[in-house]
């Protein structure tokens, strides 16, 4: 779905169920079309998610649950705002 339309950020729950957030993540970032894209993960793991991950495939930010709609925004802007640079 995601190479059917343009996104400028991706916000992945490490903890749904049926689909590994974490292979998601890796797909993206290992895929030439999807890698440039921001990608967000929310988890209650906390930094343990970062290390689920090699450096290549890990997310551009990471936001322990539970957060505020203030850090959630923080967060968001700070990625986004990379991406500009």
């Amino acid at each position: 779905m995601i190479k059917t339309k343009e996104y400028g950020l991706v916000l992945l729950d490490v903890m749904m169920p049926n689909v590994s957030r974490l292979e998601v993540c890796r797909a993206l970032k290992r895929d030439q079309g999807t890698r440039c894209i921001p990608v967000v993960m929310f988890s209650a793991l906390g930094t343990g998610t970062r290390m689920m991950l090699e450096k290549a495939d890990q997310a551009d930010a990471y936001l322990q649950k539970p957060f505020t709609v203030t850090g959630f925004k923080e967060i968001v802007d700070k990625v986004l705002r990379a991406q500009r640079v």
